[in-house]
């Protein structure tokens, strides 16, 4: 049967309730809801409003769509032929990153950031919309450009700088 996923944790907690209690079962339900339906909506949106302030963009995601799909709805097997809808995307959530700022990570050790002394113990908070913006990384870095994730040289800096969700 087809089960949805608080189905498949009361499923484990039913089989082993020290390894799944019940307010793990509650936590991950939480989670979902708040971090995964609000991060997402937010990327969506972002991506509409660009498609929609940039028709040359949404021509193209449209054409690629007819040709791949076919008037059908995606699957999962169709991702690897939509690489422009990957793209705009990853362009939108580049632009306005789905977490503006991310829990702060401490330094284990005193080091050197881009000149700055960060001591042992120090929090350092990671800021993805600036990140996504710098032009030392970025050609045009305030323009919705979906093609530059098609650029080779690009694509290197692409997986060092891009991070709308942390890591």
């Amino acid at each position: 049967p087809n089960q949805d996923y608080l189905d498949s944790l009361l499923d484990l907690h039913r089989e082993n309730p020290e390894l799944m209690p019940l307010k793990s079962v509650r936590d991950e339900v939480v989670t979902l809801l708040i971090a995964g339906h609000e991060t997402t909506s937010s990327a969506l949106a972002w991506a509409i409003h660009l498609l929609t302030t940039h028709p040359d963009q949404t021509q193209k995601l449209q054409e690629e769509a007819d040709r791949v799909l076919q008037n059908r709805a995606p699957t999962l097997e169709d991702l690897g032929q939509l690489t422009y809808a990957v793209n705009v995307a990853s362009e939108a959530m580049r632009l306005y990153p789905p977490i503006m700022m991310f829990i702060p990570r401490t330094a284990t050790e005193a080091t050197e950031l881009s000149g700055t002394p960060i001591p042992k113990g120090a929090h350092i908070f990671m800021m993805p919309y600036l990140a996504h913006r710098h032009s030392q990384f970025w050609k045009q870095p305030d323009a919705f450009w979906p093609e530059r994730y098609d650029d080779e040289d690009a694509s290197k800096v692409i997986k060092l700088s891009l991070m709308p969700f942390a890591s």
